[in-house]
């Protein structure tokens, strides 16, 4: 857990009017959002060790942990991510383990075995996903609710693109 870097989207006070939320106690909605490779399964247990974490962290507010799921998206994309993240500087060494000049990094291959594996060409749904995200964070910021995300890996690229997308919907 200590390795989750914290995405910020306290948006209430500039989505909505503060006259119109004057909610007491004030509501949290405090989202997980996983990265990669974590089935629903594991992702919910991130959660619930998120929320024994918090407790007693945010005393005044009345808070409702959520779960913001990122499915997979396309192998392709997982591939690379995989790469990015672990800090790849170079690229043309990824593309010599992808051509098989050069032997590929344990971690590499590992990462595209799962990949390999678990391909299911339904389950890929980024744009979804996305969607999905902004309409909770949205309807949540419309309840006068304030909103939190803790976001993993991953997790960090749908907050920060909901968080934009959210934002440029309001100020617009």
């Amino acid at each position: 857990m200590k390795n989750y870097l914290i995405v910020l989207l306290l948006l209430a006070a500039s989505i909505v009017n503060a006259n119109e939320c004057q909610v007491f106690p004030p509501e949290l909605a405090l989202y997980y959002g996983n990265g990669m490779f974590n089935s629903q399964k594991a992702a919910r247990e991130s959660r619930n060790s998120l929320i024994r974490l918090m407790r007693n962290q945010l005393p005044g507010y009345r808070i409702n942990y959520k779960l913001s799921y990122n499915y997979n998206e396309n192998p392709v994309d997982q591939v690379l991510e995989v790469s990015r993240q672990r800090l790849l500087l170079d690229y043309s060494s990824f593309l010599l383990w992808l051509s098989g000049v050069e032997l590929a990094p344990e971690w590499f291959r590992e990462g595209l075995e799962l990949i390999v594996t678990g391909y299911d060409a339904f389950s890929y749904l980024f744009d979804s996903d996305l969607r999905r995200h902004i309409s909770q964070y949205t309807q949540d910021i419309n309840q006068c609710r304030k909103v939190l995300l803790v976001a993993h890996s991953q997790g960090n690229f749908y907050g920060n693109e909901s968080w934009r997308s959210v934002y440029q919907t309001s100020t617009a």
